[in-house]
């Protein structure tokens, strides 16, 4: 998947590193059979804590940490698959005061996980893919004027 997505994105793509601080502007997968995870000081850290739904890793452990650590700033995407995987961490950043997106159905190729993030209201937005970008640039334009 990473060889696949780097192919069509314009952002560096690799495997967290253990123990790394996560940096702007790059793009993160789990190692293999791992849950990827924020640490209480900012860091990558791995979990080989039991499948969650089924997934391990699962995107739902991800943002779980990331809503516990990054707090209202936490921003989270689910897009197309099938499934459940990241509903709950959705919703875990939504009752954080982050923000959410779920990719719309017109632009899914399986709208399973996006629609049950929406169906749960766990998605503050629903758009396009290629409006997901834009919308987290702006995000993070907004945000930075902020501070």
């Amino acid at each position: 998947m990473i060889d696949w997505l780097a192919d069509s994105c314009p952002l560096p793509i690799q495997i967290a590193q253990l123990g790394e601080i996560p940096q702007p502007g790059m793009v993160y997968f789990p190692p293999e059979q791992h849950h990827l995870e924020i640490d209480a000081k900012g860091r990558f850290m791995y979990s080989n804590s039991p499948p969650l739904g089924g997934h391990r890793p699962s995107v739902t452990v991800t943002f779980v940490s990331l809503a516990k650590f990054y707090g209202k700033t936490a921003a989270g995407v689910l897009l197309t698959g099938m499934g459940r995987d990241g509903t709950d961490g959705m919703q875990a950043i939504v009752e954080a005061g982050g923000f959410t997106i779920a990719q719309d159905e017109a632009t899914s190729v399986v709208f399973g996980m996006p629609k049950e993030a929406i169906n749960l209201g766990a998605a503050k937005q629903v758009l396009p893919i290629q409006a997901i970008a834009p919308a987290l640039k702006s995000l993070v334009q907004v945000s930075s004027l902020k501070t």
